[in-house]
């Protein structure tokens, strides 16, 4: 039995070594236990001594002159001690568990950074390997061949131009990520963002049309917000341009600027295929596809909506999505009002 629970143990520190932040974890309420430890441990002697002279004034004025004096200050004095060791025992017992909970608390946030960062890191690479490859393979089959006709070599560098212009938006899309930082006071200008909803919604007309779908203005309200145009088109850009390629053939993407209290609303709704309930937390993460087949197809990177956020993020915005699978998608984005 003894040896089953060394074996489980050894094989519980073994793994907690080899866990980042398990061990880290431990690490810290050793710490923190160690701090406590101090502490009660100068509180305990100060006490200990205190207790000790008052303890010994009382037996001297109860017991003086008698002989059994000293054994009952012995007495005394082993009782006091092991309640100290018992109450500090349960103390740190108590403190070691609180400890380890405090620790988790606070290595989660670095925790989840962290783990978006390899989610992060492995669909970039993921994402820029793709191109890549078929970059490589097309230069293999010029290279291979000792004729090649000239339709051929025109598809092939065709393809890898595709492929360039794939990368060089990602690259574009990941450096304006890259940003991550406020926009400075000069960039900013008064936007009457019901005008430009109405502009978008006009340049996209074409795209739905040629797609089948049904591009409609809802309700188109007045108001301005303070901003950057530049980076509000790149916004309606990457909400549209989803919506639009999520949307089937004979469905309906429905744009609409609203009034919410102190704040413009502007909504993206389409009845396209959906985000499931386990893709919508990460939907806005870097290079993160719910649908990674159908984002495949239509050469999407997964950086759109994390654009989306930035961009809102930037504008001191609320950003919120709703979704069901085969049923559609509703994008809200909300920004602080500043005239009418």
């Amino acid at each position: 039995m003894a040896k089953n629970y060394l074996k489980r143990f050894t094989g519980w520190a073994i793994g907690s070594r080899n866990n980042l932040f398990l061990w880290a974890r431990l690490k810290l309420t050793f710490l923190y236990v160690l701090i406590i430890a101090v502490i009660l441990a100068a509180f305990s002697v100060g006490l200990y001594f205190s207790l000790q002279k008052n303890i010994k004034d009382a037996i001297d004025e109860e017991f003086k002159g008698h002989a059994s004096r000293q054994t009952a200050i012995q007495k005394a004095d082993t009782q006091v001690r092991e309640a100290f060791a018992v109450g500090n025992a349960i103390l740190l017992i108590i403190s070691g568990g609180l400890a380890f909970f405090l620790a988790r608390k606070n290595l989660r946030p670095i925790e989840n950074t962290l783990e978006e960062q390899r989610r992060f890191t492995a669909n970039a690479s993921h994402d820029l390997r793709t191109p890549l490859t078929i970059m490589k393979t097309d230069c293999e089959v010029i290279l291979r061949k000792s004729k090649i006709d000239l339709q051929e070599f025109r598809v092939l560098v065709k393809s890898n131009l595709e492929e360039i212009d794939r990368m060089s938006k990602m690259v574009e899309q990941l450096l304006f990520l890259s940003r991550n930082n406020a926009m400075p006071n000069q960039q900013l200008e008064q936007i009457a963002l019901g005008k430009l909803a109405e502009k978008m919604i006009e340049n996209f007309k074409n795209l739905a049309k040629n797609k089948g779908v049904l591009l409609a203005a809802g309700e188109i309200v007045d108001g301005s917000i303070k901003g950057s145009r530049l980076d509000l088109e790149k916004l309606f850009f990457n909400l549209l341009k989803n919506a639009i390629d999520y949307t089937s053939p004979g469905g309906k993407v429905e744009v609409a600027v609203r009034r919410a209290g102190n704040q413009l609303e502007i909504s993206v709704a389409d009845t396209g295929v959906g985000i499931s309930k386990e893709d919508l937390p990460h939907i806005t993460e870097a290079f993160y596809k719910a649908d990674k087949t159908r984002s495949q197809e239509m050469g999407g990177s997964g950086l759109g909506l994390s654009i989306v956020k930035e961009i809102t993020e930037n504008h001191h915005g609320k950003l919120s999505i709703s979704s069901r699978l085969n049923v559609g998608t509703e994008i809200r984005v909300s920004f602080p009002i500043i005239s009418s």
